[in-house]
């Protein structure tokens, strides 16, 4: 009701989120919603003016720039101007664990993003030192004075903190920093001045550590957006800023941070799975290739058992974690969630996971909710020998029937999303119902992911008929090739970006949700098909190099584990947390970067334990005669040398007519850090 009412009253965002925090922290929850308004004002001026010598710099000459935003600061909140009240707000207060020693940190970005209406005022965040101790040189300008300090020096007097803990929640308590905000035009000095000229002769030396107002020039250039792209990173990254979302103290201001261009690469960060769905096909359709040239046969045993002896152990050994022993790991205020849901959730449901159906019944509930990309990708497997087999045997009705397939594959989700009238993609400013009904109906099912998926079938056949040959690309061709592919990928990601607002997005309409619709996840295959294919024909340039770095080797071998890994070390450390999570976009990256680094550590100990015996023990029955040299073909001159591949599977590449081993390892190392 309160946010309804809000959305009317204010539509810019700053307002909205301040006023609702006071309103939700201040005011009961049954009375109306100008009353609440109006005591909240109320409770702010009271306070604000009973302890404002602590926050403002109260004693500046009322004619100077900072004097007249301070009176216009007064008078606007007495208008019942709501742009003060957000700046108070944020000001560091009484908060709950302060014998622990709580900081008062007050609320940065509400206090940054607080602007009067005109914007002439605005807000400047400052963080301030207080100590009985004393600054030595604010304590040498009042030397004169006699300080009553009461105890020792250097020790809390927790009686005073019993005493101070009682009082209003607007108050601070000496030898504890704490934050406020005040006018921009307000100078540090200022602040200074006037917290010592009231505080020196309580014997409280207050220190402004720093202040700070919000860089509105702040620009991301293209290589720090695509520094996150491309990789499992950009996946653990999108999820882990939606894991702790359910305790996050600035809630309401999560949406105003994905407002932002880098947020838009978490709130549309969906390519990065297709980019998985790209490689599986390409590697499975070169591999499918090379192996029936080699036999001149297909054995559809080997070909589905190889892929569950693969896979379904590490999932069965997550599901097992997540559903027994976890909660042994967890402990603290919000541990009680994963013993009361996720685990019970677990319990009776791990056999979808492990049975690959989880993404055809997602209402019902899921283990290990990652794995629906390995559901679909699994169904995509099943029917991989009809779509592959045709192009080495029926070559021409091979190419017409993926061709046809493929454009099936951008055909369906768009026909799904006019008939249910579903947007484009998974926008913020949609409902949950609508969001749900795209989610089950257009997002999971392999159906409508398979765009990607087929891409990199064609790249695969492509790369099975080169051989042994490198193509040659003039430089004009190679220039509009990478510019088309960068340009496809930066509209798939920020395409969406004036309709993913959560305020005030900007309608679809229906031309552009069927086409983005429908085609965003092919046109993302099709770029990653320039990039795979100019890096395998020596046009990469840096980003083969970067790609081709034998750093990803050993890390591109846990990719699989790290992503059955990755979700549990999220859930870990979420449930085992202490206090409320503050988001921001570094705060995030911080949590991230700890996520990955736990999760390779998992997906080492994983791989140990589920894939490596597996690979082990399917070698010694089902190819007893693995790595034997094969029966030599009638026909010599068409037989490829081998190529060690020094443990990375399917290699896809070749190199010219006469191939070395360093070349094909450098190739088979950028299709797998990709």
């Amino acid at each position: 009701m309160y946010l309804v009412w809000l959305y009317t009253v204010q539509q810019h965002y700053r307002m909205l989120t301040g006023l609702l925090l006071l309103l939700l922290l201040l005011c009961g929850a049954g009375r109306g919603a100008d009353s609440s308004l109006n005591m909240a004002l109320e409770y702010v001026q009271q306070t604000a003016a009973e302890n404002a010598v602590h926050y403002l710099p109260v004693a500046v000459s009322p004619t100077s720039p900072c004097g007249r935003a301070l009176s216009t600061m007064v008078e606007d909140l007495q208008r019942n101007l709501t742009w003060p009240a957000f700046m108070m707000d944020s000001w560091g207060k009484n908060t709950d664990g302060i014998l622990s020693g709580n900081k008062y940190n007050g609320l940065y970005d509400e206090c940054v993003t607080a602007a009067s209406p005109d914007s002439t005022i605005k807000g400047k965040y400052c963080r301030i030192h207080p100590s009985r101790l004393g600054n030595l040189d604010v304590e040498a300008t009042f030397a004169h004075q006699q300080l009553p300090l009461g105890r020792a020096p250097g020790k809390l007097d927790f009686s005073l903190v019993r005493e101070w803990a009682q009082k209003p929640r607007m108050t601070i308590f000496p030898e504890m920093e704490y934050g406020t905000c005040m006018p921009n035009v307000c100078t540090k000095e200022e602040l200074q001045d006037s917290l010592a000229q009231y505080l020196v002769p309580t014997g409280v030396f207050p220190a402004v550590i720093f202040c700070e107002e919000q860089d509105t020039d702040l620009q991301f250039t293209d290589g720090d957006i695509g520094f996150v792209t491309l990789s499992m990173t950009w996946v653990i990254w999108c999820h882990q800023s939606n894991i702790p979302f359910p305790n996050t103290a600035n809630i309401l201001q999560v949406f105003q941070k994905f407002e932002s261009i880098l947020g838009q690469t978490l709130l549309n960060g969906y390519p990065s799975v297709d980019t998985f769905f790209f490689l599986s096909g390409l590697l499975l359709s070169y591999s499918v290739l090379k192996e029936t040239k080699r036999t001149r046969s297909f054995n559809i045993f080997l070909f589905y058992s190889h892929r569950i002896l693969r896979i379904v152990p590490a999932i069965g050994i997550m599901c097992g974690f997540q559903a027994t022993v976890m909660r042994f790991f967890l402990s603290g205020p919000l541990s009680y969630v994963w013993n009361m849901s996720w685990q019970t959730s677990c319990a009776k449901n791990w056999w979808k996971d492990v049975t690959f159906v989880n993404n055809f019944i997602p209402d019902g509930g899921s283990c290990l909710p990652q794995t629906w990309y390995i559901a679909a990708d699994m169904q995509m497997y099943l029917v991989a020998p009809l779509i592959i087999l045709p192009l080495y045997f029926y070559e021409d009705i091979g190419k017409a029937w993926l061709l046809l397939l493929t454009a099936l594959s951008a055909i369906i989700p768009a026909a799904i999303i006019y008939d249910k009238n579903l947007p484009p993609t998974t926008l913020i400013s949609i409902d949950l119902s609508l969001y749900q009904k795209y989610f089950n109906l257009v997002y999971l099912p392999p159906w409508t992911r398979a765009s990607p998926w087929l891409a990199g079938v064609w790249v695969g056949y492509i790369f099975f008929k080169q051989g042994n040959t490198r193509y040659k690309m003039s430089p004009l061709v190679v220039t509009v090739g990478w510019t088309l592919a960068a340009i496809t990928g930066l509209l798939v990601v920020f395409g969406m970006y004036s309709y993913n607002h959560f305020i005030s997005p900007t309608p679809y309409e229906l031309m552009s949700c069927l086409t983005y619709g429908g085609l965003h996840r092919l046109a993302w295959g099709a770029a990653l098909s320039w990039l795979v294919f100019a890096c395998h024909n020596g046009y990469g340039g840096v980003v083969n190099g970067f790609l081709s770095h034998p750093v990803w080797q050993p890390i591109s071998r846990l990719t699989y584990a790290t992503y059955l890994v990755a979700f549990p070390v999220q859930y870990f450390l979420f449930y085992n947390s202490r206090d409320v999570y503050y988001f921001t976009h570094i705060n995030t990256i911080i949590s991230t970067v700890g996520a990955v680094v736990i999760a390779i550590g998992g997906a080492l100990l994983l791989s140990l334990m589920a894939e490596s015996p597996i690979v082990g023990l399917e070698k010694i029955l089902l190819r007893p005669n693995h790595g034997s040299s094969p029966r030599k073909p009638a026909v010599q001159e068409n037989v490829e040398p081998h190529v060690p591949t020094n443990g990375v599977s399917n290699p896809a590449f070749m190199t010219e007519n006469i191939i070395t081993t360093e070349k094909t390892l450098e190739a088979s190392k950028t299709v797998t850090a990709l």
